[in-house]
């Protein structure tokens, strides 16, 4: 049964909306690019209300990329709120008929779309039905890979989840990762706090609980380096697994590296767990000590594992820029000024972004510039919030 007390609600709520920039307060005056970028994915809205990858098959029928963009669009400047209204309505028959976000021609990287959706309808007070964001919290809670799964508690995948959560019953998996995970649970997390605010009371059992979070922070444990960063899959030989080992003779562990270390600290936050935390000091510590910013650190400067430190680049900067507030000050204005800096003089004339490499699919201008715009937006909330002191 996966239920969980109000009283741990509340804590987790504080921490996740204390802690997690990436929840789109009130923000201030848009700067040129960011408002740029977001008036370039406002009038990339196709007539059918979606978003279309204009670069690869199977996201071009739009779920997945509409759920991205909606979440990137946060507070909705520069976009008419019925376009995004549209947007979600234009969803919803699929997610009525299957319970997640997802095409009529099947799954399209669904947990993530799905949980995204969650927090844009949030973020941006979109009308929905009022079961919608129940069954989407559902889908998320039941997609954990757990015993209904056929996982043993021993499994190392027990607890995380992966890309193929539309699938019921027991399964196989091709594995659970840091990335999908931190998504799922952020996305829960806000749910479950909301009903905590609202004085709400009980909730279907299928919803997320106690042991639920307690296999989801077992489950996180098993990524975290001892030098404080984190890798991708538990299962420590997996290919996904991307800056391979972190001793190439001995291969005591995969190597860590920033976008899996910068969403295992988001999911630290989820779990519960305060700036002053023994893993989330060593996380952030981890991610100060590698300053450049030009590429995601943790990769070797060459060979294939090269590519995989420029592909990632926009993923990193909009993870990364979620738990600014956990850095020292100081450390979070200079990583929110330096992103700044870069995006700026990346961004394209019509206002989007598109990465180089494209092994991470980050050349579409949809993703790169969603990614964008969400470093953006935290990174200026951050430093309005922490403006540098005065001499």
């Amino acid at each position: 049964m996966k239920r969980v007390s109000n009283k741990m609600l509340a804590c987790i709520g504080i921490s996740l909306f204390a802690v997690c920039n990436g929840c789109y307060p009130s923000p201030p005056p848009s700067t040129t690019s960011l408002q740029r970028g977001i008036n370039y994915l406002v009038s990339q809205q196709a007539d059918d209300h979606l978003w279309h990858s204009p670069n690869y098959g199977n996201l071009k029928d739009g779920a997945a990329i509409t759920a991205l963009v909606l979440d990137a669009l946060g507070d909705g400047s520069g976009a008419e709120r019925i376009d995004l209204q549209n947007a979600l309505d234009a969803l919803l028959p699929m997610i009525q008929e299957k319970g997640y976000v997802t095409n009529a021609d099947g799954p399209d990287y669904t947990t993530y779309a799905s949980a995204m959706l969650v927090t844009a309808i949030y973020h941006l007070n979109l009308t929905a039905p009022d079961d919608l964001t129940d069954t989407l919290g559902a889908y998320l809670s039941e997609a954990q890979l757990d015993e209904a799964e056929g996982f043993e508690s021993s499994d190392l995948d027990f607890g995380g989840w992966d890309l193929t959560g539309w699938m019921t019953g027991q399964r196989p998996t091709t594995g659970s990762n840091i990335s999908v995970s931190t998504e799922a649970l952020e996305a829960i997390v806000l749910l479950r706090s909301q009903q905590a605010e609202q004085g709400q009371g009980p909730v279907d059992e299928s919803w997320f609980g106690e042991t639920a979070m307690q296999q989801s922070a077992a489950w996180l444990s098993r990524m975290q380096n001892p030098d404080g960063g984190f890798f991708f899959h538990p299962k420590r030989e997996h290919i996904g697994n991307k800056a391979g080992w972190d001793h190439q003779q001995t291969r005591t562990g995969p190597g860590s590296y920033g976008t899996a270390t910068a969403d295992g600290l988001r999911m630290l936050t989820a779990l519960g767990h305060s700036a002053a935390s023994k893993p989330v000091q060593q996380a952030v510590n981890w991610l100060v000590q590698h300053k450049d910013l030009s590429t995601v650190p943790g990769f070797e400067a060459q060979g294939d594992t090269a590519s995989w430190a420029l592909g990632l680049r926009y993923y990193y900067y909009q993870s990364l820029s979620r738990s600014l507030a956990l850095f020292p000050e100081n450390e979070g204005r200079r990583i929110a000024t330096q992103l700044m800096q870069i995006l700026k003089s990346e961004q394209n004339a019509n206002g989007s972004w598109s990465n180089s490499n494209a092994r991470m699919r980050e050349d579409d201008p949809y993703i790169a510039t969603s990614f964008a715009v969400i470093a953006l937006r935290n990174c200026e909330l951050f430093l309005q919030s922490h403006p540098a002191s005065r001499p």
